[in-house]
């Protein structure tokens, strides 16, 4: 926001400037008269669209059934890894705890956004 100095004179104590607007930035008709006709054609003719879809759809089948594998995989590995830091004596047992409980916990948080998303 630029300031353009007042015209008057102002009393001591009040800002002898104000604020001048900015003109706000557009875009161009043609741009937008391009992306409503791209709509348009869309709207129209929505075979190519669907020429796909079942293979992105196994896509995303088979994406799920990975992440439902390698999560518990990963969470075991974690666990695996705060147990052995704990009995090799570089945290704490409440430390540990807390851990393992993050780690329970994200997993159910990935568990629920996979149900969520793909289920």
């Amino acid at each position: 926001m630029r300031i353009a100095p007042t015209s008057t004179a102002q009393s001591f104590g009040q800002c002898r400037f104000k604020p001048i607007a900015a003109p706000r930035p557009t875009a161009p008709p043609i741009l937008v008269l391009g992306y409503l006709a791209l709509a348009v054609l869309l709207f129209l003719h929505p075979d190519p669209a669907f020429a796909q879809l079942e293979k992105g759809t196994n896509a995303l089948q088979s994406f799920k059934d990975w992440l439902w594998l390698i999560i518990p995989i990963c969470a075991t590995i974690v666990g695996a890894l705060i147990g052995l830091a704990y009995s090799s004596d570089l945290v704490r047992k409440d430390t540990a705890i807390q851990w393992g409980v993050g780690v329970v916990f994200a997993g159910a948080v990935v568990g629920g956004f996979i149900k969520y998303f793909w289920g």
